[in-house]
């Protein structure tokens, strides 16, 4: 068991440009000249709703106003309109912007540092509304070109399924 002082919780997202074919990362220089590049993703604030606190570290860390986008997506969770006690089984729904698409935990040996719920933004427009966050520099690149340069292993595997989601294909939640 974890308790809410213990774990951080961040949102994070997969931006897509306008036309859905490049996807956002954002470039970091490490103090060590190290360059490192990530998703968008920052912590949640009491009282924020996951996929608000997503649409909001995308904009504020590459200065896109960005949507939820809606997408063919397996899930556990019920329908509201489904009797208590419904079975416990993945659910497919169709045109579902609302649920994060994925989860992500950083741990340390058995602890649990943060946890990062994922979800697909697409930016309102080609050009930045605001700059983005230092220090911090938004590009777009192509799907292949951003998997192939994303630094961490497990970014890696959110943007794959990010993408397939978003080409109607989707890969692990199939």
């Amino acid at each position: 068991m974890f308790y809410g002082a213990e774990v951080l919780e961040s949102c994070g997202a997969v931006l897509f440009d306008t036309t859905k074919q490049n996807v956002c990362l954002l470039r970091r220089v490490k103090d060590n000249q190290t360059v490192e590049f990530v998703l968008p993703k920052g912590r949640r604030t009491v009282g924020e709703h996951r996929r608000d606190a997503a649409t909001r570290q995308a904009m504020v860390g590459t200065g896109h106003a960005c949507h939820l986008h809606a997408v063919r997506l397996a899930t556990r969770a019920p329908r509201p309109t489904e009797p208590p006690g419904v079975d416990d089984e993945p659910r497919l729904y169709h045109n579902i912007a609302t649920e994060h698409f994925a989860f992500t935990e950083r741990r340390s040996g058995a602890r649990v540092d943060e946890r990062t719920y994922w979800y697909l933004v697409v930016a309102d427009s080609d050009r930045p509304a605001v700059g983005g966050e230092r220090p911090f520099s938004p590009r777009f690149f192509t799907a292949d070109d951003a998997l192939r340069i994303i630094t961490f292993p497990d970014e890696r595997e959110v943007l794959e399924e990010g993408i397939l989601l978003v080409k109607g294909n989707p890969g692990l939640v199939g």
